[in-house]
């Protein structure tokens, strides 16, 4: 079931690719996203080696790689979300942040509300493997928390290399 988001995506690249939407670095952003993902979805999120490691250094005993892969998400889809603003709209500054941010939430959002209609249609064993959550009863927020901090700090850096490349 995790890696219905790869199904959906890679068309929709074939198809974004042919007509010349997306840049190399969209590509690049989201195909690291994407291999991310594949890792979670190959050992189940709370089951990936790295996500131990990572649980370990931020003092938790909970298998962090789920965090990451959401922190990654707001990170590495604003741009690529951006670009197509840029090619399909006719915003400009803050209407053009704002949009890209929003869209990355309603996508978090969307994301976990499925995961918990998936998660209530299987066996209850099954679900809590395939949420995540690990016994976190704010893991749900903590998830869509973490994409938003991705997509701010890439906002923050769109926004200072444009301010920086329009000042020289």
């Amino acid at each position: 079931m995790e890696n219905v988001v790869i199904f959906i995506t890679v068309p929709i690249f074939f198809y974004l690719s042919y007509r010349g939407f997306i840049s190399n670095l969209s590509y690049a952003l989201i195909f690291i996203f994407l291999a991310l993902h594949s890792v979670g979805s190959h050992f189940a999120y709370d089951q990936v080696p790295m996500g131990n490691i990572l649980g370990e250094w931020f003092g938790t005993d909970r298998n962090s790689y789920d965090r990451l892969v959401h922190l990654a998400f707001g990170l590495l889809w604003f741009y690529p979300i951006q670009m197509w603003l840029n090619y399909f709209t006719s915003l400009k500054g803050f209407w053009k942040y704002f949009l890209t941010f929003t869209i990355i939430l309603s996508f978090s959002a969307a994301y976990e509300i499925f995961e918990w209609i998936v998660a209530f249609q299987i066996s209850p064993e099954a679900s809590q493997s395939f949420m995540g959550s690990q016994g976190d009863f704010w893991d749900t927020q903590k998830d869509m928390a973490l994409a938003s901090l991705g997509a701010i700090l890439t906002l923050g850096i769109i926004y200072l290399s444009n301010s920086f490349k329009s000042r020289i």
